[in-house]
C-alpha cells in the first residue's frame, strides 16, 4: 500500500494492508535501516481510525496526516 525510500538515512519503510469486504483484516509494516530491521505484523480486523489515534504514542511516529470525518448521513 505504501512504500518509501530515503537515499540520505538509507531508510525503507514498507506498509502491507490486507483487506476482506472492505474491512481491513491485517496489517504488516516492515522497516529497515542500515543496522536496524523492524517487522510489525498484525492479525485480525483493525480499526484504522483506532490505530490513527495511537500516533505519537507507545513508539508509533507522529505522521500529522489529517483525517477528515465522514459526512454526516442527513437521510430522513
Amino acid at each position: 500500500m505504501v512504500q518509501t525510500r530515503s537515499r540520505k538515512s538509507q531508510a525503507n519503510v514498507d506498509i502491507y494492508i490486507m483487506v476482506a469486504d472492505n474491512q481491513a483484516t491485517g496489517l504488516a509494516l516492515i522497516a529497515s535501516e542500515p543496522r536496524q530491521f523492524t517487522i510489525v505484523n498484525i492479525v485480525g480486523a483493525i480499526d484504522l481510525d483506532k490505530l490513527h489515534k495511537l500516533e505519537g504514542q507507545f513508539g508509533v511516529p507522529k505522521l500529522d496526516i489529517d483525517v477528515k470525518a465522514p459526512a454526516p448521513n442527513n437521510k430522513k
